[in-house]
């Protein structure tokens, strides 16, 4: 359960990234709270926006926040120069590519970049072409590979993808998200990302399906997209893409959350499509959840991923394309997802403690 120090820490952190929510002045100078939410906010990765707003109400600010605000803005500079000599690379070999999850709207640097090619072949080429510049193949999964470089001495990740999925199980298809990308700056480089709708259902299946939680990067990245996209054509992609109730559960903690620490009702913006029996079921467990298991980031309760995966399933198996795939992918996921696996372990441990 949420102590009150760490709720005011919560708050004063989403206060001071959304503009127009004045934060708590008693808050801002308790130096207890202050160093909380800073490393509040560097956990659920949103320190950089945190430290922003912080800048613009605050000018005493601790050395202990600055400190970490130094080391941030080091790593975004060595990312912005990484993913510039990526682009580089991609470019001179041919190699097509889009970047996701990598791009919100707010300032953000990641633990890794993330992107998607669109085909066996520019996989391939990518991974020798990396090992050529200096990049570590450091292990992989059935949809991705992840290769390491130290520079400066900051470890810079890349994952690149051949699905967007959760082991086997893909929570959206790649050739729409592929067909439908959109150019974007990042750190001062022009590269493809996904439609806004299909950037919402990557973040709402990468969080529910595939890490089972989600953080204030998430919460933010989806609460302040929404105003990019219509409400009724997210709906319709979820449903093309079978995770009609995995996008409701998604959505529906967005909104709980934003009740839990803004202490007031959502906007207009987030809405929810219609309830159905599953859709009720969830919102029950996850109201019951978040009464005595809130905190960020939030780890779902373990009947929600599950619904979602099942429901994925059975509208998979209704659809005129092969569903024997999908079926076989859903058998073996859970044998090549170790944290998923360690994840399910710690549900059921805490369950037996209640």
């Amino acid at each position: 359960m949420t102590t009150d120090r760490e709720l005011k820490a919560l708050r004063l952190v989403s206060h001071l990234i959304t503009l127009g929510w004045k934060p708590d002045e008693e808050a801002l100078d308790d130096q207890d709270v202050l160093r909380e939410a800073a490393d509040l906010a560097l956990k659920n990765k949103v320190f950089l926006a945190f430290y922003e707003g912080l800048t613009k109400v605050k000018g005493d600010i601790p050395d202990y926040v600055n400190g970490i605000a130094e080391r941030q803005l080091k790593r975004k500079r060595v990312y912005a120069n990484v993913l510039k000599e990526f682009v580089d690379i991609a470019e001179r070999n041919d190699i097509n590519f889009l970047v996701f999850k990598t791009v919100k709207p707010f300032t953000y640097i990641g633990d890794d970049v993330d992107v998607l090619l669109p085909s066996t072949r520019e996989f391939d080429l990518l991974a020798g072409v990396l090992e050529d510049h200096g990049y570590h193949f450091i292990g992989s999964g059935p949809p991705e590979a992840t290769f390491l470089k130290r520079v400066d001495g900051v470890n810079v990740y890349v994952d690149a993808h051949k699905k967007l999925s959760a082991s086997y199980i893909p929570y959206v298809d790649e050739n729409r998200v592929w067909a439908c990308r959109m150019k974007a700056g990042l750190y001062g480089c022009g590269v493809y990302v996904p439609s806004p709708v299909y950037d919402i259902l990557i973040v709402a299946g990468h969080s529910l399906m595939k890490e089972f939680r989600i953080n204030l990067a998430e919460f933010y990245h989806a609460l302040l997209s929404l105003n990019k996209v219509n409400w009724n054509k997210l709906c319709e992609a979820a449903s093309i893409e079978n995770m009609s109730l995995a996008f409701n559960i998604f959505m529906n903690t967005v909104k709980q959350l934003f009740n839990a620490i803004y202490g007031s009702p959502t906007s207009q913006c987030i809405r929810l499509p219609m309830h159905s029996f599953p859709t009720a079921i969830a919102e029950r467990i996850l109201c019951r959840d978040l009464t005595r298991n809130f905190g960020m980031p939030y780890s779902y309760h373990i009947a929600l991923p599950f619904m979602a995966y099942v429901d994925k399933l059975r509208d998979g198996l209704a659809s005129e394309t092969g569903s024997f795939p999908l079926l076989l992918s859903i058998l073996r996921a859970p044998f090549t997802n170790v944290y998923g696996i360690k994840v399910l372990t710690n549900y059921l441990r805490q369950s037996v403690k209640r």
